[in-house]
Order: structure tokens, then sequence, then C-alpha cells
């Protein structure tokens, strides 16, 4: 015969609210949340997609053939492409490089990250 004892179930309740809690934190990054459905990274093209987001994020204006900042050259595919294929502008717009990008700001937006990875590994051309 199973007796229900009243002092017990406020303290199961007690646990089972504060396992609720801690597992329903999870997570704790909105995009984990609401991934961001309207982030297209299918046929990125060099012209119409990823020129223009290193224009955005001012890459070109510290980065170009007049003013190569620490040797490191956008201006144009070919240039773009040098740095592509030794992995360092993936590895600086991620901040997990030597140099993270842009220098001393956050990040660049993670779609606009998505859309460079995905030209890359898509073979970077120059379309």
């Amino acid at each position: 015969m199973l007796i229900f004892k009243p002092y017990r179930f406020p303290l199961n309740a007690v646990f089972l609210f504060t396992c609720f809690l801690i597992l329903g934190c999870k997570y704790d990054n909105e995009e984990d949340l609401y991934p961001d459905n309207s982030c297209i990274t299918i046929d990125m093209s060099y012209s119409n997609d990823i020129s223009p987001i290193l224009q955005n994020y001012n890459c070109i204006s510290c980065h170009n053939t007049v003013n190569p900042q620490g040797g490191v050259n956008l201006e144009g595919y070919n240039k773009t492409k040098v740095w592509v294929d030794n992995s360092r502008l993936t590895k600086s717009i991620n901040h997990s490089g030597a140099s993270p990008m842009p220098k001393d700001q956050a990040k660049m937006d993670t779609c606009d990250i998505k859309k460079i990875e995905s030209w890359i590994s898509d073979g970077a051309r120059n379309n």
C-alpha cells in the first residue's frame, strides 16, 4: 500500500522544478533558439555577395593595393583568393586566428561569415 506523506510533496516539487529550470537554460543563445532561415548561403558569388561584404565591413579600406595593412590586400578577386587559400581569411573573420578582423571590433554578422565560408567551401570561384 502506497502511503502519501504530505511533507515530502513540496520537496519533490521543488526538486523537479529546479531540474526543469536548469535544463531549460540549455539554449542561452538566440541563434540556437531561433535559427535565421533568411540567411541564404547557396550559390554565393564573389562579385554579388563576397565583394560587397568585404566593402561593407571596410575590409578594403584597410587592405587595399595602396595601403595593404599587415601586408594583406583584399582588393579584387585574385588578391582575396591568396588569403582564402592560406586559410587566414576564414580564421580572421571567425576571430580564431592571430589577427581577428575587423580589428578591435565585434565579429562580422553570423550570416555574412556563413556566406563567405559557403563561397570558400564551394571552391571560391571568381563568379
